[in-house]
């Protein structure tokens, strides 16, 4: 694993380190100098004009890997003459992290997150941001989007990026989240939020308008903030088509998309009132303040953090302990452009879906077990509608165990309801196996569950909108 904390910029002061002794570079370990230039097509490395001549052999510049650079931290006010001025206060501090988790195992996602990389680079703000990158994935999908984010970010005046390249072929999204977190929390612990998708575009506005809709609200710090008004991206939309440049024309164009036929029937505009019904809903929707994040990692060890639902755990505490609802904005009517998950199948649809298919389909035959079979085969399913319908309840449990049994029990009676309908015992059956593993999950962890019970108990506070609820 490597972290680049943070990438230098052009006009950063750094210090060299870490070449190998064995390299005739390596007296250059310990000096110092100022970034140049950035070249891509020499392995992402950068030109550093060196402070003392005597130990470099190349007209006082070297080219040096990122991997080998530690930043400076003054180096924000650094210019050629090297009058730095350290006594400005920083702006970051409780500012704005934007964390990335990315898994890119093609070329078609490397594609997509260089545009999601620039729609970062490109948010419009009054002081400077932080941007943190978790990659996994094949190492040649990995050193692509590093390059991508070095090249961008060497130009940047207003954002830092740090990068973790985890070195492995893959990792659970929440799990990079974890990391991500600690690294963030290690820059400032009292930095607000904001989780990306790693193929979703931000709005130029987005962040800014996250941050001043939370303070003209009075909405505490220690609070998270919805906005989820956007634009869903359907899955027939072309490499040329999704791009922020066919979407607006500038910073308060949000409607450029509307008016290009080719687009129209591509993509679909989510108001917060419609959100829900549509299932649109995330978790990325929302200004997280720091200690939040902690204390949800704090409390769900990494059997829980590695299951595909654990976005439906954290999206349902956030919706518990915001103190205000999302609205709709006319004067923002979108500022995320994400690309449409599949609307999941409801019970129904599944339990009367013909399964002729799914018994000819050999993968799904060899990937069950016996007991998974012969359960199938006792409820008249196929051994993939008993995997759907378990994933069903698994995504309840997930959303809602050990810390809000109220909305668990009203879940679970739904579901079984379908379920026992379709085959008496059905229901039952596939709850207990289930609730068996999902509590396996959290007992992996350390966290007692009382604990957990009353984690997230929203607390009444006051505001100008009145009185509202949230989480200390």
């Amino acid at each position: 694993m490597v972290i680049y904390a943070p990438l230098p910029r052009l006009g950063d002061k750094v210090a060299i380190h870490d070449l190998d002794d064995a390299s005739p570079a390596s007296p250059l370990n310990g000096e110092t100098g100022i970034v140049k230039n950035f070249f891509l097509d020499k392995g992402s490395r950068y030109e550093i004009q060196m402070r003392r001549t005597n130990t470099s052999k190349n007209g006082n510049k070297e080219i040096i890997r990122a991997s080998n650079l530690l930043v400076e931290e003054d180096s924000d006010k650094v210019n050629d003459n090297d009058n730095d001025d350290s006594s400005g206060e920083d702006n970051n501090r409780s500012g704005v992290h934007i964390l990335i988790p990315c898994h890119v195992d093609s070329e078609q996602i490397a594609v997509l997150f260089l545009r999601c990389v620039q729609s970062v680079a490109d948010q419009q703000v009054n002081s400077e941001f932080r941007v943190f990158v978790g990659l996994s994935g094949p190492q040649k999908h990995r050193d692509s989007c590093l390059n991508i984010i070095s090249a961008i970010s060497s130009q940047q005046t207003n954002s830092r990026w740090y990068v973790e390249d985890t070195g492995e072929e893959t990792r659970a999204e929440f799990e990079h989240l974890r990391h991500l977190v600690d690294l963030s929390t290690s820059v400032d612990a009292e930095a607000q939020l904001l989780l990306m998708n790693n193929v979703a575009l931000m709005h130029p506005l987005r962040t800014i308008v996250f941050v001043e809709g939370k303070k003209n609200l009075g909405i505490p710090k220690e609070c998270p903030f919805p906005l989820s008004c956007k634009l869903l991206l359907g899955g027939n939309i072309t490499a040329e088509e999704g791009q922020m440049g066919r979407l607006i024309t500038e910073s308060k164009d949000f409607n450029f998309w509307q008016v290009d036929p080719s687009l129209k029937d591509k993509i679909e505009w989510v108001s917060n009132s419609r959100s829900k019904n549509m299932e649109a809903d995330e978790y990325f929707d929302y200004l997280i303040p720091t200690s939040v994040m902690m204390k949800f990692f704090r409390l769900n060890p990494k059997g829980v953090t590695s299951s595909k639902f654990c976005g439906l755990r954290l999206l349902a505490i956030l919706q518990k302990i915001a103190p205000v609802d999302a609205v709709d904005m006319p004067i923002y009517p979108w500022l995320l452009a994400q690309y449409k998950i599949g609307t999941k199948q409801k019970l129904e649809e599944i339990l009367t879906a013909s399964s002729d298919d799914n018994d000819n389909n050999d993968d799904a035959a060899t990937s069950h077990s016996d007991s998974d079979k012969e359960l199938a085969e006792r409820h008249s399913l196929s051994p993939i509608q008993l995997v759907q319908c378990r994933e069903h309840l698994e995504s309840i449990l997930i959303g809602y165990y050990q810390w809000n049994e109220e909305e668990l029990l009203h879940a679970r009676e739904k579901k079984l309801v379908v379920l026992n309908n379709h085959s008496a015992g059905l229901g039952d059956d596939l709850w207990n196996q289930v609730e068996t593993e999902v509590r396996a999950l959290f007992d992996q962890g350390s966290v007692d569950e009382e604990l957990q019970r009353g984690a997230w108990t929203p607390l009444p506070i006051t505001h100008e909108g009145g009185s509202s609820y949230c989480v200390i």
